[in-house]
């Protein structure tokens, strides 16, 4: 599902399975770049995706459209209906005619998997595409060059595949000021490995002060139990939440010091504007 060569199928599965990351992340990341604006002045600021598939993150960032409508769209039977030059067409058309007003990032997409990228592409989604595996060997010089200029690098719940080689190899080739991390990692793995590596590259770590939520349903007897175990081997209480069908996910920020200004509204504002139970 993570590399087709188009995102229909992928949006589907993703909707049976309740995939809610989105839906918290993306209105914190939207908040935040507009913080990143006000302090540092930037016009066009460059955005990063990681591990970005077919980039939910990019589009939720730019245009005015929400996980939920996202999620309907590739469900109805007259998209499953099209094929991938159609779906693309009509992705482009329709994506186009929800861009955000105002100045707009320059969004780049980071992930391996080649099909998604390009339809990502293809559609408008993202302004350039970075195939690469950071886990496994070092950035391009087009991808060095890109990092040294961001202002952002978002991953909406891919915070597993940055560890611990490509985070490393990320933090090396970024530019001064650094750009904010706005990260969604999923419970059950050890993020606390890209803490560690982003306070020894001078950077603040701070969790986003609201309740866990749900990424998606385990897919299977076998993944809950694997969770649970790594929870409680970590010394962390999984009862309020993976006690349930459903793995769970948290907001985190990397910042500079000095660019710390407090969550306040800014943050908690985009935080309420998530529905209730959601």
């Amino acid at each position: 599902m993570y590399d087709k060569p188009d995102c229909g199928a992928y949006y589907r599965a993703m909707r049976e399975v309740g995939y809610g990351t989105p839906r918290h992340l993306m209105p914190i990341a939207r908040a935040a770049l507009a913080e990143v604006v006000r302090l540092r002045g930037e016009v066009a600021p460059v955005v990063l995706e990681f591990g970005c598939g077919y980039g939910i993150g990019s589009a939720m960032l730019r245009h005015d459209v929400t996980l939920d409508e996202v999620l309907r769209r590739y469900a109805s039977p007259e998209m499953q209906g099209l094929s991938t030059l159609e779906l693309a067409d009509n992705d482009w058309d329709w994506f186009a005619a929800r861009r955000r007003p105002g100045p707009h990032p320059h969004v780049a997409g980071l992930d391996k998997a080649g099909y998604a990228l390009a339809y990502g592409h293809a559609t408008g989604i993202f302004d350039e595409i970075f195939r690469e595996d950071l886990q496994q060997e070092s950035p391009s010089r087009p991808l060095a060059r890109r990092l040294s200029r961001c202002a952002m690098i978002i991953e909406v719940g891919a915070s597993a595949h940055l560890l611990p080689n490509a985070l490393d190899r990320i933090l090396a080739c970024v530019g001064q000021p650094a750009p904010w991390f706005v990260m969604s990692p999923v419970q059950g793995g050890d993020f606390g490995i890209a803490i560690e590596r982003l306070e020894a590259a001078g950077l603040r770590v701070e969790r986003l002060p609201i309740p866990p939520f749900v990424h998606r349903r385990f897919l299977d007897d076998g993944e809950r139990a694997r969770t649970l175990e790594s929870l409680r081997a970590r010394g962390l209480d999984p009862s309020r939440t993976e006690s349930s069908d459903s793995l769970h996910a948290q907001i985190y920020i990397a910042r500079q010091p000095g660019e710390c200004t407090p969550f306040g509204d800014w943050a908690h504002k985009a935080a309420d504007s998530v529905p209730v139970g959601a």
